[in-house]
């Protein structure tokens, strides 16, 4: 579940506590580029308090594993919606709780925009809207709840928030599935909802939230839900074009943080959401996989990613633990030369120091582990978050030479399998000159500044794009580190 603010007249509130199974923490930042946290393993809570709350997340149980049965308060079937079959929870009166109400300052859930034609987003009190076109929706991105199905959507529509004051959350997202595969539409697609603390890509993006724990996610996701929710990301690729590759369906965890003074970002699907199987059920649906593998690229497949293998449960099968699939980085050419720095190793959804399936790097060497593990080891360009430890912590990454280490049969080397691009989007770049600032969205202005790098570093670029509302700035989207980031063209050559 997430807090979203888009304007600076909104300030920080948190707003959910404990409830029978579950604990939701929501918080909200100051800013135009919006920002959230939540009761993550790795929200902007301190680390301890993290792990605290990844260890307690409710495991799934016959009595806590149950889909809503009933229609929710403030829902209808009408079929007034947007993706046909899904239920109509889209918040109500509309203009109530739209960001772009001057009526309802400080206490609003939703932009009202016309996307994929433009976004008109609040400026301040009596100023006319600013209007970016197009705004065209260029990703789709993949969350979990950390909570109920009613819990959820209580926040995502303001349930008993009170119009003339502040209780309304600042929380959405366009569609929440339930553990049985049922589809609530709570924002319209052509409207941005506060899903991922990072306004830019809430302003491009779907946000999708699937009712569940990242912590213990095998026990949670399951076979229905999987498949109604690869019906609903298939229908939104052919609505909006959109190729089925990990650069445009991302995880919160890939996500950037707008600005390091609101990192880190949140971590959900989390290591247990089964990316290759996911993709599998979404390619059926007549999306086709935009598989990419460039020379000198490493793409993490795990074997055990390919299929749920877990208990069958009251929507079908679930996962199990051995499915956790963040992939860890070293210092050195071996697992015994220890792991690079990171947040809090004890934490196993921390995203600080690893990387998840489907997503490419490029590699500049690889030899095979003298550890004996039977791994290899792949050197690997990544923003590493080095100062995340010293007197004063940063978030601030550098781009470091790291090494992934990768197990027999799980990783796709570019090298091997030549297939072909099918939507020609991706490439590699390379770094040129020193100190090249890095940023969490295509907008040229310092604080969105999250790293930098240096002269040679080398990555996985998906696509590109024209920043918004200039005519001629030319970003990359790249691989930074375990999170999507941006680097202008004028900084880069082709590798």
């Amino acid at each position: 579940m997430r807090l979203r603010k888009p304007i600076s007249r909104l300030s920080m509130r948190i707003v959910l506590s404990v409830f029978l199974l579950f604990v939701v923490a929501l918080a909200l930042t100051i800013g135009y580029t919006t920002s959230q946290t939540r009761a993550h393993a790795a929200s902007s809570t301190s680390n301890n308090q993290a792990a605290n709350q990844a260890s307690s997340t409710p495991d799934a149980s016959t009595d806590s594993l149950q889909a809503a049965s009933s229609l929710p308060a403030g829902c209808t079937n009408d079929g007034k919606v947007d993706y046909p079959g899904a239920i109509d929870c889209v918040i109500t009166p509309p203009t109530t709780y739209d960001c772009n109400n001057d009526q309802s300052p400080g206490n609003c859930n939703y932009t009202s925009s016309d996307r994929p034609t433009s976004c008109s987003v609040w400026v301040a009190p009596n100023q006319p809207l600013a209007v970016t076109k197009p705004c065209k929706l260029n990703q789709i991105v993949i969350h979990d709840t950390e909570g109920s199905l009613a819990s959820t959507l209580s926040a995502f529509m303001c349930l008993g928030a009170n119009p003339n004051n502040s209780s309304c959350q600042q929380v959405s997202a366009h569609y929440v599935i339930d553990l049985d595969g049922k589809v609530y539409q709570v924002v319209r697609d052509q409207d941005i909802s506060y899903h991922d603390g990072n306004f830019w890509s809430n302003m491009h993006s779907i946000g999708i939230e699937h009712v569940g724990y990242d912590a213990t996610g095998y026990q949670w996701y399951n076979s229905a839900q999987y498949l109604s929710s690869a019906r609903l990301v298939a229908y939104l690729l052919k609505k909006y074009h959109l190729p089925l590759d990990r650069s445009h369906i991302l995880a919160h965890s890939t996500v950037a943080a707008s600005t390091l003074s609101t990192s880190p970002n949140h971590v959900d699907p989390g290591p247990y959401w089964l990316w290759d199987y996911y993709f599998h059920l979404i390619s059926q649906q007549g999306a086709p996989l935009n598989s990419v593998a460039l020379p000198h690229t490493i793409t993490l497949h795990p074997r055990n990613n390919q299929a749920l293998h877990g208990p069958k449960g009251p929507y079908g099968q679930v996962g199990t633990s051995a499915d956790y699939n963040f992939f860890k980085l070293y210092t050195g050419p071996s697992t015994a030369s220890g792991l690079i720095p990171a947040q809090d190793t004890s934490d196993p959804t921390d995203v600080s120091y690893n990387v998840e399936p489907g997503i490419s790097y490029h590699y500049v060497n690889k030899v095979q582990d003298p550890a004996g593990t039977g791994d290899t080891m792949y050197q690997i360009w990544y923003g590493e978050e080095d100062q995340v430890h010293n007197d004063t912590p940063s978030y601030l990454a550098a781009a470091k030479l790291v090494w992934l280490a990768v197990p027999p049969g799980d990783g796709v080397d570019g090298t091997q399998r030549p297939e072909p691009d099918i939507f020609h989007t991706a490439s590699l770049v390379k770094m040129k000159g020193e100190n090249i600032q890095i940023y969490s969205r295509p907008t040229t202005d310092s604080r969105y500044v999250i790293g930098g790098s240096t002269d040679g570093a080398t990555f996985f670029s998906g696509y590109t794009l024209i920043e918004d509302d200039t005519s001629s700035n030319l970003w990359y989207e790249i691989n930074y580190n375990h999170r999507q980031a941006w680097v202008p063209a004028s900084e880069v050559v082709g590798a």
